[in-house]
């Protein structure tokens, strides 16, 4: 026990001088990541120690602290455990995945980099995930904020013929292609963060490789949920002029599910560059197979990724280049008539329609997605594609269009996600649907309807779904501002900075600062003042004003 303490301890030299080197980088605004990253070659101890040292926290102040943020005592803390934690795998108790949470907040870090890779990998596929989505380190000023997209072309007019028809310009480049070449100091920064989370020397290469193939730092998330096997076949199919076989096409379509649902839990930031990436080698490979089953496996890759792409281009408010995306993507389902993808992406480009207010342009993507859903039998997509119609009719002014429209999406959601469904389809469940429900409601200025179904659909949306999250708070807020119940709209307000502050969705942001402006009548109440300080808190204000048109 003398080791163990000793190892623990604030009080020695080693540990004071590491506390003083950790308050001088501090001062010269380095984040707490870099700074347990320059501990760590002086310090060989766990990551939740380092982390306390840079902190200059003794584990007493740690567990006070830590007992306060914790009043339901789901992980009442001692001392003691707390240094048997810091001494795993070496010693000592492996963290509890319902420790590290409170810890990551404590510390403003992200919960996977208070452990190892080692002992991130000894925990349960579902304990993972609650890791995964414990992220504090927004609440970090100095933590690097990724680096903004190239700014999008201005878009062109297009050529008038009369005085309401235009024949539009051919497409622009967009400016993403330099996305899809890595940087010197991203390369640098990707060989850090490699060998800080895999020790062997020869598995760190696949990873850098792999890591590089999907969009650097932002992608390697997504490799090192691979399987070793796995990041060896996909290395050998990516790597070399071997075309792909069905089994590395199966890992292509898990690589794709994990993108999705990273960007759900994060944002489309992290994740962009690594779908953008992935996409152009799927392409390059396109050219490598032959007319048969295996060729269309691989364009359907390339649809759901355009797809995908598309989405994410969306989310950021890059609407020419998330338009584009999406055609690529339905001329792609269309080549091997996959009715699925093809509705999917109508009701995608509906949505992103709607959402620009191009209500016209969205009802003729909704028909179309109609029409399709029909043909594929899924109970799923003529579903979605109803609850677009509905929240196009509401933003639209259209009172019966929008109750037609949300009943007929009541009587045809099934009960769960059919054998044939893809994959994709898993946000549309029961709290996805009556989150369309409030979000019409509210349009139509029904505050009553509106809060009974934000209500319900707030119970019923899964917490990995953080950006449906934030626009069913939206939708209440909203409502509560139409009652007049101002304190209540801040408080919820509050809640949607918190996503908005570690989940880098455009929109959502952008609909929250709608939500403030309409509360500014009441700018001088204490509880707007206090959400406005809050937001400079947590480093949020709005962006140049998009336009959505």
């Amino acid at each position: 026990m003398p080791v163990l303490m000793v190892a623990a301890s604030p009080n020695n030299s080693e540990t004071a001088r590491a506390q003083l080197r950790a308050r001088e980088l501090r001062e010269k605004g380095f984040s707490w990541e870099q700074i347990v990253d320059v501990l760590a070659f002086d310090i060989p101890s766990s990551p939740l120690r380092l982390y306390r040292i840079a902190h200059n926290r003794s584990a007493a102040h740690v567990v006070d602290e830590f007992n306060r943020l914790d009043p339901a005592a789901t992980a009442t803390l001692r001392v003691q455990r707390l240094y048997d934690y810091e001494m795993w795998p070496d010693g000592g108790r492996r963290p509890s995945v319902w420790v590290l949470p409170v810890l990551a907040r404590m510390y403003c870090a992200a919960a996977r980099a208070l452990v190892t890779e080692s002992t991130y990998a000894s925990y349960s596929a579902e304990d993972q995930a609650r890791i995964d989505a414990a992220d504090f380190g927004y609440l970090d000023p100095h933590r690097p904020r990724p680096s903004p997209l190239p700014p999008a072309p201005a878009e062109s007019p297009g050529q008038r013929l009369a005085d309401d028809l235009f024949l539009p310009e051919p497409a622009q480049p967009d400016g993403l292609d330099q996305l899809l070449v890595p940087t010197r100091d991203e390369s640098f920064e990707l060989f850090r963060a490699v060998t800080r989370t895999e020790p062997d020397p020869g598995r760190q290469e696949t990873l850098f490789r792999l890591a590089q193939v999907f969009g650097g730092v932002s992608g390697l998330p997504v490799v090192r949920k691979l399987r070793l096997e796995e990041r060896e076949r996909l290395a050998n199919a990516t790597f070399s002029p071997h075309r792909p076989d069905a089994t590395t096409i199966e890992i292509f379509k898990s690589v794709t599910g994990m993108c999705r649902h990273l960007d759900d839990s994060k944002g489309p930031e992290p994740v962009l560059k690594a779908v953008l990436r992935y996409r152009s080698v799927v392409g390059e490979m396109l050219g490598t197979v032959s007319r048969s089953a295996l060729e269309r496996d691989l364009v359907q890759v390339y649809a759901e990724l355009s797809q995908l792409a598309g989405w994410l281009l969306y989310d950021v408010g890059r609407y020419p280049a998330a338009d584009r995306y999406f055609k690529e993507g339905l001329a792609a389902a269309q080549e091997i008539k996959d009715i699925r993808t093809i509705t999917f992406i109508h009701c995608c480009l509906a949505h992103m329609a709607v959402f620009r207010e191009q209500i016209p342009k969205a009802l003729d993507h909704v028909f179309a997605a109609r029409g399709w859903a029909a043909q594929s039998g899924s109970g799923l997509l003529a579903t979605y594609a109803e609850q677009i119609a509905a929240w196009g009719y509401a933003t639209d002014g259209q009172e019966v269009a929008t109750s037609r429209a949300l009943n007929r999406m009541e009587n045809l959601l099934p009960d769960r996600l059919a054998d044939d469904d893809p994959e994709y389809l898993y946000f549309v469940d029961r709290g996805f649907t009556v989150g369309f429900q409030a979000g019409s409601w509210v349009r139509l200025n029904q505050s009553k309807r509106a809060l009974q179904a934000s209500e319900s659909a707030l119970e019923l949306t899964a917490p990995d779904l953080v950006r449906n999250r934030g626009f069913r708070l939206i939708d209440r807020a909203k409502a509560l501002v139409l009652q007049k119940e101002i304190p209540e709209a801040v408080r919820v307000l509050e809640e949607i900075a918190e996503i908005a502050a570690g989940h880098s969705s455009v929109r959502l942001g952008e609909w929250m600062f709608d939500v403030r402006r309409s509360l500014q009548p009441w700018a001088r109440s204490p509880d707007v003042t206090q959400f406005d300080e809050r937001l400079v808190h947590l480093g949020l204000s709005p962006r140049k004003p998009a336009n959505r048109k």
